[in-house]
């Protein structure tokens, strides 16, 4: 086992609308509807089995329902190791509904069910140990992901952590987050996590100041501006690659499984990073989520 990957596994209802809805507003009518199976942690492996050939598995919970089964069943159509899934009664699977105007807004309406009943104590320690890295996606639960960086601190695994704007939520989740950022080996947020877990506006401030709470290695994904990395020795800018976006959903997943695979891989921080911008403009070029899993030659192709 390469990778341990904890976080959600969901199944996701997207709406077409004309317009998002408006304060007051009871009823709305969707142009188009779409189903699919997403979670970033599973979209996560599926790109790191799929299309780098990287074993993993998927630390999550499901509930005991028809939805939970079809979900286990689909991501173990990647190769993915799902023996990490815990599965609960008297819970629902987790179900993301997402609204998306014809002027690129979104609203999203999750529901977590099963994986906020998640134990530390059901998490599969054998998983753990038999991997390299552990990768966090973003979710609310603090607890889970503070035992997972605890575990592989001891076990010395690599961690790769995406706080996502979860730990925007209080100062309480704030000072957990920088509590995080120092324990593990990579940080990945977006430009306007950047700005927001810094406190800063411009974006060599926001590095500056994050990589001062002791984060080891910081990337951070600007859309079309590419990507940055930063230790306190180095600073990449992996240019953004000029396509013509589909459906940006779960480009964020393609992005953070191409860095953490590449590197598993024995890349350098350099073509991981444009490794791993292709294979997110790749997945932003396609409508769906887990159904565009490109090859490897695909995603260097499109680097190149």
């Amino acid at each position: 086992m390469k990778a341990a990957v904890f976080g959600t596994i969901s199944f996701d209802m997207i709406f077409d609308l004309s317009a998002l809805p408006s304060r007051g507003q009871k009823s709305v009518y969707a142009n188009t509807f779409k189903e699919f199976h997403g979670g970033g942690a599973a979209n996560v492996c599926a790109y790191l089995s799929g299309t780098m050939g990287i074993k993993s598995g998927l630390i999550s919970a499901v509930g005991d329902d028809t939805v939970g089964d079809k979900l286990i069943d689909g991501i173990r159509k990647y190769n993915v190791d799902t023996m990490g899934i815990a599965r609960y009664h008297d819970c629902s699977s987790t179900r993301i509904v997402t609204l998306k105007d014809n002027h690129g807004g979104s609203q999203h309406i999750v529901s977590h069910g099963a994986i906020d009943s998640l134990h530390a104590g059901d998490i599969d320690t054998g998983l753990l140990d038999s991997c390299c890295l552990i990768y966090i996606a973003p979710n609310k639960r603090d607890d889970i992901a503070g035992y997972l960086i605890n575990y592989g601190t001891a076990k010395h695994k690599q961690i790769a952590f995406n706080p996502g704007p979860a730990y925007l939520a209080n100062q309480e989740k704030l000072d957990k987050a920088v509590q995080f950022f120092q324990k593990v080996d990579y940080v990945i947020v977006n430009r306007f996590e950047a700005s927001a877990y810094s406190g800063a506006k411009d974006l060599d401030s926001a590095i500056d100041t994050l990589l001062s709470y002791g984060i080891k290695c910081l990337v951070v994904t600007c859309e079309d501006s590419g990507a940055y990395l930063s230790t306190n020795d180095t600073r990449i800018h992996a240019a953004g690659i000029p396509i013509s976006a589909g459906d940006t959903n779960g480009a964020g997943d393609a992005f953070s499984a191409g860095f953490i695979g590449l590197r598993l891989l024995g890349y350098d921080y350099h073509h991981s990073l444009q490794f791993a911008n292709a294979l997110g403009a790749y997945k932003a070029q396609h409508f769906g989520l887990r159904e565009v899993v490109p090859s490897i030659k695909e995603v260097w192709d499109l680097a190149e």
